[in-house]
């Protein structure tokens, strides 16, 4: 019994120590936005892929919004990123305005002006 102790034991030591693996970052998927420009929203996209916090925040904060609640139609969709047209209200089209989001982002059922 003893030798079974002193061999598991030494047999523990001798084994070198493997460090576990690291596991893979989880990146939490991004919210839908919108900006203003398509240099604006890869600046954006670049910033959070780098884990550029006050980057992603400095560009949002100017140049792009979420686009929870907001009422838009796709005008274009190209290479993956989409052109839209935001409404402040619904119909309202002379204030609305042309922006830029990833079509992943965006729901592609028709608008309530398509």
């Amino acid at each position: 019994m003893l030798m079974q102790l002193v061999t598991a034991v030494f047999t523990m030591v001798a084994m070198p120590v493997q460090p576990m693996p690291v596991p893979a970052p989880t990146i939490a998927p991004a919210e839908p936005v919108a900006c203003d420009s398509e240099d604006a929203l890869f600046d954006l996209l670049n910033a959070s892929e780098q884990r550029d916090r006050r980057g992603a925040v400095r560009i949002a904060a100017g140049a792009c919004q979420p686009l929870s609640g907001l009422t838009y139609e796709i005008v274009e969709e190209t290479n993956g990123v989409a052109q839209i047209r935001l409404f402040p209200a619904p119909g309202d089209w002379a204030r609305s305005r042309l922006e830029y989001t990833l079509d992943e982002m965006i729901s592609v059922e028709p608008g309530p002006y398509d």
